[in-house]
């Protein structure tokens, strides 16, 4: 089972790169461009298995996105990130997180469980539960220099 040190490694790399490691490699990402935002973002999606590869302009990986889904290669979350883990424990594990936020409901995308965010040297861990089990729901690795 992969780590957090494992995902992070990702960041900042080639997106070809990143997509053959031994991880990614046996998953199929569809292709698409973000052109309308104020960054270009390419997009590499696999929502079948619930993972997403976002890269900047240069194809550098700059986010990479982990959804719990029974069928994904991290249906169990990460080694040292278990999606079976509560927030409390997540805290427990991370420490204090930098950000946090309630349950909130957006009125496009409906209603989310609880998040936080955790600082780490480079980039940082986001991590969303949910509403009803409290259990995480999507582990969210971001660079540092994208971090809103």
């Amino acid at each position: 089972m992969p780590s957090i040190a494992d995902i992070a490694s990702f960041l900042g790399m080639p997106a070809s790169e990143a997509l053959r490691s031994p991880l990614l490699a046996d998953l199929e990402f569809e292709r698409s461009v973000e052109t309308d935002l104020p960054e270009i973002i390419v997009e590499y999606v696999c929502e079948e298995r619930g993972v997403e590869v976002h890269a900047d302009a240069d194809e550098r990986v700059q986010t990479v996105f982990l959804t719990r889904h029974d069928a994904s290669p991290f249906a169990h979350g990460l080694r040292d990130l278990p999606f079976s883990w509560t927030q409390s424990e997540v805290r427990d594990h991370l420490g204090v997180p930098e950000r946090g936020g309630p349950r909130y409901e957006d009125p496009i995308l409906g209603v989310y469980g609880p998040w936080d965010r955790f600082a780490r040297d480079g980039h940082s861990i986001h991590v969303r539960f949910d509403l009803d089990r409290g259990e995480i729901t999507r582990i969210t690795f971001m660079r540092s220099d994208i971090v809103p």
